[in-house]
């Protein structure tokens, strides 16, 4: 064996040291290797944690994605909705009107009218 010897280098160490100072520093040394495995463990945790965050706010985001795509289809839906309403209240409108004409020309009679103007007609 050299004097480079790991196993040497610890007696040379520990030459002439007590054996509770030795006690003492062996419990020292088991310490700080839990202390080490705990904090290794801590972090492999938080590592974990943090992974999982970062998937559920990839969830979150794709969700509200989707949210804000299907608003806007929505959105786009009720604005064909509203327009195709617009245009058939404008052609009831002209039907009511062509109901009316009819009316007052007097070739339709009041209960042939009625369901298509409602109120609008006073035949008193």
């Amino acid at each position: 064996m050299d004097g480079n010897s790991p196993n040497l280098h610890k007696i040379n160490k520990n030459a002439g040291v007590s054996k509770e100072l030795l006690e003492k520093r062996q419990r020292n040394s088991e310490a700080a290797r839990r202390c080490r495995d705990k904090i290794k463990n801590k972090i492999e945790q938080l590592e974990k944690e943090n992974q999982e965050l970062l998937e559920q706010k990839r969830d979150l985001y794709l969700r509200f994605v989707q949210s804000e795509t299907m608003l806007k289809t929505s959105e786009e839906n009720l604005a064909k909705a509203n327009e195709r309403n617009n245009m058939l209240e404008a052609r009831l409108a002209q039907f009511q009107k062509f109901i009316l004409y009819t009316a007052t020309q007097g070739k339709m009679g009041e209960s042939e009218i009625a369901p298509y103007v409602g109120n609008q007609l006073d035949f008193q």
